[in-house]
Order: structure tokens, then sequence, then C-alpha cells
């Protein structure tokens, strides 16, 4: 089946920074992973992929939304002039619920709360009911809610509102501020300090060195988030400490933070909406480095930078390690590595390798060319260096120079050093070297190919590549690349999971997996060797802006798409079970929730098993669609990769045009338009006739009287000389003429028998015609009454005649017959059939026949091709003396009655 296909670029997927829309002041999200933004231009629903304006799919006005929230599957919109709206999200049917003078909502269980300039009214959901529960002539600044209680701030305080009842939190002069309720309680900041009140405990608690707090959010279990200028910060709830400072890795000023069902932190803009952490935890790194390698030193974290080496103090503060950084240099150097080894610290440097003893702070310079990487083997210190091979030191601190190994390497550019059992594997600048030390014989991977790293399991072998991505050979096999990042720097093992430094963020191989996943949030970084580190049940990894904690951070992993949005009819539904069309046209728009990394996935559809298509956008459009069922399936393509189907069930609707009953009422019409056709085609003929037969009658009576006018003449002419003798009986041969067609035309038997006449009517086809002649007559002694023999004869005549002018035969056949109580009588020739003229009965002959067919209700029997024309006429057998058998019947009748 071939069905036109064309991409759906009226719902086209757009980034989260290019989203054009002003005065974004709301944001909601659903169980299925949809927000909802309150806009200038009335309420959006975004999926990750498309924008879909509910103001055009729900009837929803399209002006200024000032806020907006969500129960279940019931949005509620606030508008900038006072109307609130609700919208059912399953039908998509909205209404209007109230008009008040308010600027934000807060919703409970039960109601529905605005906040005005100087009041809040309560709108109960279930009757629409509007009251005022507070009013003052003090000013409202805040209201937030929570399960079945909502918290308010005023210019006198904060206060509690259940069940009806205010109830004072705190009373103070308040100036400007703002809320946000928690399970247990509310957050808020007022008159530079962030405080707590638990309604469970009715205790109060305060943070007097948060002195600028703005757009306070709750995110399970117990955090805090708020806005200081443009840094967004986190507290926790249990004692309002500062945990996190600057975790937005860009610097915004947001107007609203949202947290999501699955705890990810969003920015709202004047006109974006961005996610700020998405499951992954942050640390703002300011030092101005290129790159950062990490180490754990004695419970603390070291950073090493282009510019030395530092320590986390608090919170995001690296104060730099000033004793250790003036022995290595008294000028700013680059730190590449970072190994704990015999107690202390060995630290690779772009000057060379030196070593710190942790408790006397000693520094010595162990070796001098660029270190670009360490590993400890049989407590020997390797250095992978940039342009001296691999050399080891021992716990004494003294230099072995390996000259076996150095003899074998492909390059003296060595950038990891492993050992696995009897094998040492050293990855370099022209590939990956594989020694068996016990014969010391060498085999090469990828020859002239920078090999970053490798790392050996229990199922084989493999090699990280800067350029062509990840490869793995399994213990017995041959090596395979695997789905991954080009530019790989570094593996590091954690969870029984691989993961790998790359130019493009931090990817995580899972066991047994042939595919790496991207670490959401983590794509815009760039990571080098030595930046991530396990250091006790955590893995941090280090960017140049940034230290990720990456211990329960998700993956990006392939999962099935939904369909978000199907438009049937010029309708969006948004509910897909039972779908009809009853156009030939449907819009369908599907989404992978992938609200990071759009990039990274793409799509693929296949309907009606026609094969899989590539999708250019996050859905299609269809047209030209025949009536019947349809089911589209979908996938998420990624490096080779597919994820789990979703199918869409829908069916297409005949047109009704095309319905049984519109098919119905098609053959009734016809049949109706048919019968006119045929009456009006049935009067035509018959009035035709009418007309022929009276022309007929008016040459006759002219011929006849011009007959008689010369019969006369001729009389008189023979009554003279020879001349007028001559005269005379040519007058009467034309009067002959004249008489003899109005005679035949009559086909009359005058006072002859029917065998008489036929013989007669024989030697006058011989004498007009040389055709081949075969009259039979076979009645034998039978007495036919003599109207029946008028009849027989000028059936017989009409039909000879018609073949002596019409047939253009070469034989002609007659037949008379008894059998039983039928006359049988048989016409045929091989001429070239009847006209259509004579088909339709314009000819006298074929007219005279037909009337005396249907005066003796006899069978008549024409059939006529180009190889001939043959006639049987059945007459009833009507003998002088003898009944018939409808004078019988009529008998039988009288007598029964008598």
């Amino acid at each position: 089946m071939r069905i036109f296909v064309f991409l759906f670029l009226t719902a086209l997927s757009l980034q989260l920074q290019a989203f054009q829309f002003e005065h974004l002041n709301g944001v909601v999200h659903d169980s299925n992973d949809n927000f909802y933004l309150s806009s200038h231009n009335g309420v959006y629903r975004y999926d990750g992929r498309h924008f879909l304006p509910l103001s055009k799919a729900a009837g929803l006005p399209s002006g200024l939304v000032r806020d907006i929230k969500l129960q279940h599957k019931t949005l509620f919109s606030l508008y900038s002039h006072g109307d609130v709206w609700s919208t059912n999200l399953t039908s998509l049917e909205s209404k209007k619920i109230a008009s008040v003078e308010a600027t934000k909502l807060a919703l409970t269980n039960s109601s529905l709360f605005t906040l005005g300039k100087y009041d809040v009214k309560r709108i109960d959901i279930d009757s629409g009911v509007v009251s005022t529960i507070y009013s003052s002539s003090s000013r409202v600044l805040d209201i937030d809610a929570f399960a079945n209680l909502a918290y308010l701030m005023t210019r006198d305080g904060v206060f509690l509102i259940q069940d009806g009842v205010i109830k004072t939190v705190e009373a103070l002069s308040i100036y400007d501020g703002n809320l946000a309720a928690t399970p247990h309680g509310v957050v808020y900041f007022v008159n530079n300090r962030m405080s707590y009140y638990s309604t469970l405990q009715q205790r109060l608690i305060s943070n007097m060195e948060i002195d600028n707090a703005d757009n306070i959010v709750f995110a399970a279990p117990y955090f805090i988030y708020f806005t200081d200028n443009e840094s967004v910060n986190e507290v926790t709830l249990t004692d309002l400490g500062i945990t996190r400072t600057g975790i937005n890795t860009k610097k915004k000023n947001y107007s609203k933070l949202h947290v999501d069902s699955k705890n990810r932190v969003w920015g709202l803009g004047l006109n974006t909406f961005e996610p700020i952490e998405v499951g992954l935890k942050s640390s703002e790194v300011s030092l101005g480095s290129k790159y950062n390698v990490l180490e754990g030193v004695a419970g603390e974290l070291w950073v090493g930078t282009t510019k030395g080496i530092y320590r986390k103090a608090d919170r995001n503060h690296f104060e730099p390690l000033t004793w250790l950084n003036n022995q290595i240099s008294a000028q700013a150097f680059e730190v590449t590595a970072f190994q704990l080894f015999n107690r202390g610290l060995a630290i690779g440097t772009n000057m060379g390798t030196y070593f710190v003893d942790l408790a006397s702070k000693k520094v010595t310079r162990v070796h001098d060319d660029y270190v670009l990487n360490f590993s400890v083997i049989d407590n020997t210190l390797h250095i992978a260096t940039n342009g001296y091979g691999v050399v080891e030191v021992n716990s004494h601190l003294e230099l072995i120079v390996d000259k076996k190994l150095r003899q074998l390497l492909p390059s003296l550019e060595v950038l990891d050093i492993n050992h696995s059992g009897n094998y040492i594997y050293a990855s370099t600048k022209q590939g990956l070297l594989i020694v068996d030390t016990q014969d010391w014989t060498r085999s090469l991977f990828e020859d002239g190919v920078v090999v970053t790293d490798s790392f050996v399991t229990e199922e084989g072998l493999f090699a990280a590549t800067y350029g062509n991505g990840v490869w793995f050979k399994p213990n017995s096999g041959a090596w395979q690349k695997l789905s991954s990042p080009n530019f790989v720097k570094e593996f590091v093992e954690f969870n029984d999971n691989l993961y790998l430094a790359t130019n493009n963020g931090v990817h995580i191989l899972e066991r047994g997996a042939e595919y790496t996943k991207l670490v959401p949030g983590t794509k815009t970084h760039s990571f080098t060797i030595g930046s991530l580190k396990v250091l006790g049940d955590k893995l941090y990894a280090a960017s140049s802006d940034f230290i990720f904690e990456l211990t329960t951070a998700p993956s990006i992993g392939l999962y099935a798409p939904k369909v978000t949005s199907v438009i049937l009819d010029g309708k969006t539904n948004l509910e897909f079970s039972g779908l009809v069309s009853q156009h030939s046209a449907i819009e369908i728009t599907i989404s992978d929730y992938n609200f990071v990394d759009q990039h990274v996935n793409s799509f693929e559809a296949n309907i009606n098993d026609s094969g899989w298509q590539k999708l250019l956008a996050a859905g299609i459009q269809l047209s030209n669609l025949k009536p019947g069922g349809y089911e589209i399936l979908f996938r998420v393509e990624s490096k080779g990769r597919y994820s789990d189907v979703t199918a869409l069930a829908f069916n297409v609707a005949a047109p009704w045009y095309s319905t049984p009953l519109a098919i119905s009422i098609y053959a009734v019409l016809i049949f109706i338009l048919v019968i006119m056709i045929s009456v009006y085609i049935y009067i035509w003929v018959q009035s035709f006739h009418k007309v022929f037969r009276n022309n007929q009658r008016q040459y006759q009576k002219e011929d006849l009287s011009d007959a008689v006018l010369k019969v006369a003449e001729a009389k008189k002419l023979c009554s003279g000389n020879d001349i007028m003798i001559s005269e005379g009986l040519n007058k009467l041969d034309q009067a002959l003429l004249k008489l003899e067609p109005l005679a035949r035309g009559h086909a009359a038997l005058g006072k002859e028998k029917l065998g008489v006449a036929i013989g007669m009517l024989q030697a006058h086809c011989s004498y007009m015609s040389d055709m081949e002649l075969e009259f039979n007559i076979s009645i034998g002694d039978t007495q036919l009454k003599k109207q029946l023999e008028k009849d027989i004869y000028s059936v017989t005549y009409h039909c000879i005649d018609n073949a002596l002018k019409h047939s253009k035969a070469t034989q002609l056949c007659l037949s008379i017959s008894k059998q039983q109580d039928q006359i049988h009588v048989v016409i045929s020739d091989n001429g070239k059939g009847m006209a259509l003229y004579s088909r339709l009965h314009f000819g006298l002959g074929l007219y005279t026949i037909k009337q005396i067919a249907k005066s003796y209700k006899a069978k008549l029997n024409i059939k006529s091709s180009k190889k001939g024309t043959s006639i049987r006429f059945v007459f009833p057998l009507l003998e002088i003396g003898r009944p018939s058998k409808e004078e019988i019947q009529k008998e039988i009748l009288e007598r029964l009655q008598d």
C-alpha cells in the first residue's frame, strides 16, 4: 500500500534554549512528563519536542496567562484580566469558572486560591463557588499550597490556611518576601533571613546567613532551591544549611524555579525554560583552569589545575595548597595527574613527577619529563610520559627503566600503562601495545591510532582511542568496534560499569552492552585524563567549570517513544484509544521526552508493516489514506541502536458517499433513472411509430388516389385507337406500380388458402431475387381459421420482404409446421443481420409482427448477428369447428358458475 508520508513540520522540535515566547511566568508538569507553560499568548504544553498551544487544542483564550496549576487531569489558568479557566486534559474541554482580580494561584486538594492585591479568594473546585477568605488594607505578598494546607504571606506576617481557618505562623512586619509550601510546613524568606516552619512539630528555625533568596521551591526528600541574583543555591530542609551554591551551569536571572516529579530542577526566565539540574548534582569550580584532575587526599578533595593544586574548602569554595605549590614551583605549573602511592601522593606536572610525603609534607622531585598518567603495579609506580616512554619508581623513589618494554613501544608518547596477569598493556600515540611478560612477545592493536586507555575484564579487553571510539576484544575472538563517542580519553570502573571521559560528556558502558549511554547534563562539558575519580562510594567528574557527582546519575537510555498528540478531523486528541478519522489525513506527534540532549536520538516509523522510515522530525503527517484500519509503529534510533516500539492504531472511515447506505441509495437512484429513461425511450419510440404510421397512411392515400386517376385515364384511352390503347396500358402499368406496394404492404391473403399464398410468395421471391430459397409447409390437412391463416401469412410476408430488401442474404429459409397444439413459423437467412433502426421497431413490417404477437400472446424470438437473422414465431393452433383452449376454459368456468 502506497501512502504519501510528509514530515510533520507544523510541530517542530525545538531546543529549550530556542523557546521563543515572552512573559513566561508559570510552569507545572503532569504524570506523563509533559510541562505546561503560561505565557503572553496562552498556555502551551511541552513534551521535549513540541509546543502544543492549548488555546488552539482546548479552546482556551489566547491572552496573557499569569499563573497555572494542575490537579490530576485538570489545568487551571489565571488570565491577566482576571478570568480563571479550567481545562480537562483528557477531553480537552475548557470552561471559565470565575472572574477575579488576582496575580497568582495556589491549589489544595479541594480548593483553588487566588492572590489579589489586598485579598485572597477561595474557589471550590467541585461547586465553583467563589468566597473571600482574607481581606485587609495590608498588601498580600505571596501564597502557596501543598496537599490540604495553604500558606499566605502578607505585610503583617506569615499565615496558615486550614479548613477555611487562618492561623498565624509568624507575626512580623514584612516589606518583601516569598514562600514555598512543603509536605509538612512552609519555607519563606523575609527580612534578610530564611525560615522554615514545621506544622507537625510547630517549630520555627531560621538561617540568618542567607541574605537574599527568591523563587523558593521544595524538592523531595528534603532540599530547598532558591535563586540569589544569577546563582541557584541548595539548602537542606532540616537545618536550612547551605549545601551547594551556583549549581546552574549558566549564570542567568530566573523568574521562577520548578522541580518536577523526578526532582529535576528547571529555571523559568522571561522567554526561556531550561534544565538547571537533571538528576546530576554539580558544584561550580571557578578557578580559570583549562582542565581539572581529581584525587581524594586525607578526606579532602584535591583538584589539579593548570594553575597549581587546590583543595575544596567549603561548598563551592576552593583554596590553593600554597605549602605544596611553593615546593613544586614558585611559578604557575600544570597538574596532569594524581596517584596515591607509598603513603604519599605522586603528582604529575608539565615539569615532571613530584612525590609528597603527606605526613611530613615534604616534596621530592622524582622525574623531569612531562607526565600524562600514573598507575601502580606491584607496589611500583609506573609513569606514562610524553616522550620518554614508561618510567618505573620503586617504594624508595628510585627510578627503574625497563629497557625491554621501552624497545617494544611503538611510540615513546605513552598515555596509560596497565597490567593484568602476565600481560602489560601500554596505550600509546601509535596504538595499543600488548606484551606477554613470560616470553616478551608483542602484539599491536590499531597501529598508527592514538590509544588513550585500556581495561581488562573477565569477558575481554577494552581499548579507548582518540578519534576512533571504543573497541572490544573478547577472550576468544576478534576486535570489534562498539557504538560510542569517537574521542575517548579514559576508562574508570564504578558499580560494575565502565565510565568514559570524552570530549562530549561522560558516557556509561554497561556490562555486556555494545553501546554507551550519555550521562545527562554532561554533554556540553569536556573531560580529560584523570578527571574521573572514584572516592569511596562516589564517582566524581571534573570539567573546566564544574565538578559533577555521578554516583546516582541516570544515563540516557533508549526508551520507547510516546505518542503525544493526534490531530484528526481538525481536533487534537491526547487520548488515543478508538481513534477514527472521517478524512484521509492524520497528524501525529511523538517524543522521547529527552529534555536535555535532543540531538542524540532520531525517530523511525513503520506503517502497516510497510518498512521502517526515518523521520526528520518528531512526528509525521499522513494523507491520502484509504478507508480501513492502520497501525503505526514508532521507535527511537541512536547510533545503530533501536528502542522498543510504540504502537498507534486508528481507523479511517469511508466517506459518506462510499458507505453501504450511500451505495444502496445510488443503486436505487440508478434503477429509478433507468426506469425513467426506459419509459421515456418507450414513449418516444411509440410516438415515432405513431407518426411513422400516420405518414405511411398518408402516403398510401396519395398513391391510391393517383392510381385511381391513372386507371380512369387508362379506361378512357383503351376505348380509342391503337395508340390510345398503348397509352392506356402504360397508364395501367403506372397504376399497378402504385397499387402493388399498397396491396403487398398489407400482406393481404385475400381469398387464397395459406399454402397457395405461400407458393405465390415463393414465386415472387424467385422473380425478385437470386437467393437460394427453401420453403417448407407441414401442417397436413389441418383447417386453420381464416384469421390465423391471414396472420401467419402477414408475419411470413413481412419477414421475407425485409430479407429481400435489407439482408443481402444468399439463402432464405421458411418453415411452417404444426407441433401439437401450436403452429411454428421460422424464417432465417444468412445475411448481414438486422440494423439498429429495425431493432428499435421503426420498420412497418417488424412493427406489424410485434402487434400480431401481442394479439395472440404468442412467443416471438428474434436472433440477429453478422451471420444472419432468425425469427421464430409460435402461434396457437386454431382450427375450423374446433374450439380454442381459451374458449374451452371459458366454457368450463361458465359451467362451474352455473
